[in-house]
């Protein structure tokens, strides 16, 4: 019916819930989807589908969802 799916996923859980996002929810759009680095065949599915990552990058720090990603050694401010 054209209707478009975007699914919040992999912010802070596991990149399992991109994979269930996908599969299960049929999304086109995945909202944040950090965790997919995790996953080499996670990440490889998003590319091989085409699969757009919405992310905004002050919230996600603001919220920690990206701090196990942040180096060591950056300005984190």
């Amino acid at each position: 019916r054209g209707i478009h799916r975007t699914v919040h996923a992999g912010e802070t859980g596991s990149a399992e819930s991109v994979r269930q996002a996908i599969e299960l929810c049929y999304a086109e759009r995945i909202g944040h989807g950090y965790a997919i680095i995790d996953d080499p065949q996670i990440y490889d599915l998003i590319q091989d589908k085409d699969i757009h990552l919405e992310c905004c990058l002050t919230s996600s720090i603001q919220t920690n969802a990206i701090g196990k990603y942040i180096p060591e050694d950056s300005e984190k401010e």
